[in-house]
């Protein structure tokens, strides 16, 4: 979504969207999607947006603040994590786990991302956890 007077006219939240993927060189031109990749982005997209909503998440160019949820276990929940771009350790993390073992892979990912162990993603609350999961799948599939 390149068009200035466009973006202009979304909301605060979505244009917040847009442009972290856009740091990222993420493509996030819905009109370019067919029905199937649309629906697994809005997936994405839209607790993306909501955690901006709430105030649990600040976009920083490509990185992310992400605060967790109050359901996450104590001395989790309300902590602030930054979510950094994932990179070439980001992928070897996953060369442990059988194919069969995708959470797994995803939980690995996500770790590298938010510089936690794997045994620290797997406390968290379901809604971190999708969120997290969320950030790490967009750019897997890109």
């Amino acid at each position: 979504m390149n068009d200035e007077k466009e973006q202009k006219e979304l909301p605060l939240e979505e244009r917040e969207f847009i442009d972290y993927c856009e740091a990222n060189d993420l493509d996030c031109n819905e009109d370019n999607m067919d029905e199937e990749t649309l629906e697994d982005f809005l997936k994405i997209k839209k607790p993306f947006i909501r955690m901006i909503k709430k105030g649990r998440l600040v976009v920083d160019g490509t990185l992310l603040r992400y605060k967790f949820s109050q359901f996450s276990p104590p001395g989790i929940a309300g902590l602030e994590v930054e979510i950094k771009r994932p990179w070439g350790k980001s992928m070897m993390a996953m060369d442990g786990n059988k194919d069969t073992q995708q959470i797994k892979k995803l939980q690995s990912i996500v770790s590298t991302m938010i510089g936690k162990e794997v045994s620290f993603i797997s406390t968290l609350d379901i809604e971190d956890w999708k969120f997290l999961r969320g950030v790490a799948t967009l750019f897997l599939a890109d």
